[in-house]
């Protein structure tokens, strides 16, 4: 049996998605849920590998149970898990899906969204990076539109042990109220790698942008991970 999950929660307290020894983590709380529920082994996979500090909104994970069992039935399973996660995960959904189905694999696409403020706001500082951005939206877009398409991005990211083309859907900036929003939605995505897009723009003109994605030498900038939420994955 397989179940699709999906998942919200604040990344603030946790050191990223995927389970590290003696250290919080969602996959490793979610697991520990998920023990006192199933008899047997069974298998927990991320739809992405999310950093410290990154917030969702609906992150999908794949429950594999093939040598396990479920003690309440699925359509319990929801308000089971529930009633034992910390606050800052919530099981949105669960849904028995077909045994190819792979949280990760699977995925087509994933969107994320990262919030800039133009001051130090105390009510929304876990969920929003303050920079002082001084140039026009449309100047922004410009350098946005840079990303579109396909590119290898190995260069910008922080690290990557796999294969570095990404093919990026979307890449733009939109005005919500005082906030800046920069989405971006792609098939796939390296180590830290929409940080350091958001940091390329911030810091570094479009021409410059196009030259450091053919591997010119820059200086890193890596924006902060609480400003950055996984809004959907797409199948």
């Amino acid at each position: 049996m397989v179940i699709k999950l999906i998942l919200e929660f604040d990344g603030t307290d946790f050191e990223g998605w995927q389970i590290q020894p003696g250290r919080r983590t969602v996959q490793g709380v979610l697991m520990d849920a998920l023990g006192k529920l199933t008899e047997g082994d069974f298998k927990l996979t991320g739809a992405s590998r999310t950093d410290s500090g990154v917030h969702a909104l609906n992150f999908v994970a794949s429950l594999h149970l093939d040598n396990a069992t479920l003690k309440p039935p699925v359509n319990r399973l929801k308000e089971a898990l529930n009633s034992i996660l910390p606050d800052d995960i919530y099981v949105k959904g669960v849904e028995e899906m077909p045994e190819d189905f792979h949280a990760r694999y699977s995925a087509r696409s994933k969107v994320y969204l990262y919030r800039i403020v133009p001051y130090p706001s105390p009510i929304r500082r876990r969920y929003t990076y303050h920079y002082p951005v001084r140039e026009s939206i449309e100047s922004l877009n410009e350098k946005a539109r840079i990303f579109l398409g396909e590119h290898d991005f190995t260069h910008i990211s922080a690290r990557s042990d796999r294969e570095g083309i990404c093919r990026i859907f979307q890449s733009r900036w939109e005005r919500d109220g005082d906030e800046l929003h920069y989405i971006v939605e792609g098939n796939r995505f390296l180590y830290k790698m929409v940080r350091s897009m958001v940091g390329l723009m911030l810091r570094y003109s479009a021409d410059e942008i196009r030259k450091i994605l053919k591997e010119a030498p820059f200086n890193p900038f890596m924006v902060p991970g609480r400003g950055l939420t996984l809004v959907e994955v797409r199948y």
